[in-house]
């Protein structure tokens, strides 16, 4: 899979972790439905657990693992940006109010 820089991006920053993902399936099936096929680049910051954050990104990041069947996922760590995350569509994602 290559890295390509992304045209399409979501923030996340500042909001509750459920909201988060609420928001990010929902901005990730819009995607599906626009037939996105580059990848999404997902912004939630880095701050460590230590510090009272990093949540969003551990939560999505387990998220993303736990739907692998329907997308493709790299961490920001590995490219020098541990503060967000690159996903690439594939299939869409259950109803962000399931969450």
């Amino acid at each position: 899979m290559a890295l390509v820089a992304a045209r399409y991006s979501i923030d996340l920053h500042g909001l509750r972790v459920v909201d988060a993902l609420r928001r990010f399936v929902w901005f990730y099936n819009d995607c599906v439905r626009r037939g996105v096929k580059g990848p999404i680049e997902v912004v939630h910051g880095y701050r460590s657990a230590s510090e009272g954050g990093g949540e969003i990104r551990r939560e999505l990041r387990g998220f993303l693992g736990a739907h692998e069947d329907r997308l493709n996922w790299v961490a920001g760590d590995g490219i020098g940006n541990p503060g967000m995350t690159k996903v690439w569509v594939r299939r869409a994602l259950g109803s962000p109010t399931e969450i």
